[in-house]
């Protein structure tokens, strides 16, 4: 364990230890969850000011522990977020999400679609745009991406010769949701607000079926 490795994280919670250092817990889209003890990462001094906070992207440079508990090499700012929270209401929705992702990735399990999507809400929520179904869609990329949806969603599952009319429109819309969560397209497919209400209960009960906190 002794390689180094260079990625970016999302900073998701963050626990104060001793009178100076962090122990941070984090995503990686090429390394799943990724836990730090980052020391010193709250000193002020002059020329510098702490720079790990959470909902921040970080670029990071570490070697792999056996404890899990990796300490940086080099770490650098990326991407702030810090606007969320001037918004409570959708600060503690993101940090209910942050509870989600870190219960449900693992380490060394590559998460790149649900941390893009993770970033692209990010983005929203700190412009202040994020509603409570971006939350539900975020969920939809993670079980999609981990193969928990009914294999009827599933692109590999059924030739596109076996689906009807019907089941490739619904695929078709089931993956532009997708899209749109991921930030590959700019806009969501119109919805009613009924339609949402029973997509999102939908996305609830697949969740709590997979076992998923």
């Amino acid at each position: 364990m002794n390689n180094t490795i260079s990625t970016n994280i999302i900073v998701l919670k963050k626990t104060v230890y001793q009178e100076s250092s962090l122990i941070v817990s984090s995503i990686s889209a090429e390394y799943g969850k990724v836990d730090f003890i980052i020391k010193g990462a709250r000193r002020v001094t002059k020329k510098e000011s702490p720079i790990v906070d959470i909902f921040r992207e970080l670029a990071v440079e570490y070697r792999e522990t056996r404890s899990g508990l990796n300490s940086p090499i080099f770490l650098d700012l990326v991407k702030e977020y810090d606007q969320i929270a001037l918004n409570p209401n959708i600060f503690v929705e993101v940090s209910r999400l942050s509870s989600f992702l870190l219960k449900n990735i693992y380490p060394r399990v590559a998460c790149d679609r649900v941390y893009a999507a993770f970033t692209n809400l990010l983005r929203k929520s700190a412009d202040g745009r994020m509603e409570t179904f971006d939350i539900t869609l975020l969920k939809l990329v993670f079980l999609s991406e981990n193969g928990l949806l009914p294999e009827y969603f599933e692109a590999k599952s059924i030739s596109s010769f076996q689906c009807t009319t019907e089941e490739k429109r619904q695929r078709k819309f089931l993956n532009k949701l997708i899209s749109y969560a991921e930030g590959n397209i700019p806009n969501m497919p119109k919805l009613s607000t009924e339609y949402q209400t029973k997509f999102s209960s939908w996305i609830i009960n697949l969740c709590c079926h997979n076992g998923l906190g």
